[in-house]
């Protein structure tokens, strides 16, 4: 998801937000494709990214541990090894005061302030629509790149 849409969020929820932490694995190429396209973006919004890395969910809290007196808020994004350890991340950030945010919606009980991201049932239907033509003898080159139908923004009140 671009980050521009998920930074105006952020801004929205806490206008004073300046320090960002962002646990991410280095190893995936999504993440550090992500972590680019955000370092470049956060100048706009007054953000200050504050990178923790962690190569496996092993390493997700002493990650977190790391930022916690260095940054205004954590957000998680679609980061496959912090997502799955989003549970530690919340606990160890909600103890010591950190609000966080993340962009799998499907996470945002288990202790986000917000969350903001695609709905992955529509992900999958329109995945379902592409492998249809693709059966029907569409070459998947000649396909065009989609982005998620529907969005989903869920906030604590």
């Amino acid at each position: 998801m671009e980050p521009r849409k998920q930074f105006e969020l952020l801004k929205k929820s806490l206008p004073a937000l300046s320090k960002l932490g962002i646990i991410y694995n280095p190893g995936e190429a999504n993440s550090v494709s992500l972590i680019q396209k955000m370092q470049a973006q956060a100048p706009e919004f007054g953000f200050s990214l504050v990178l923790a890395t962690a190569t496996n969910t092993g390493e997700i809290a002493q990650a977190t541990q790391s930022l916690i007196h260095k940054v205004d808020a954590i957000f998680v994004n679609n980061d496959n090894t912090a997502l799955a350890a989003f549970e530690s991340i919340s606990k160890i950030a909600s103890q010591n005061k950190i609000p966080v945010f993340v962009s799998d919606v499907d996470l945002f009980d288990k202790g986000a302030l917000a969350a903001f991201g695609p709905n992955q049932y529509e992900i999958g239907r329109q995945t379902g629509k592409m492998a249809i033509q693709i059966l029907q003898g569409a070459k998947p080159e000649t396909l065009p790149v989609l982005f998620p139908d529907k969005i989903e923004w869920r906030k604590k009140k």
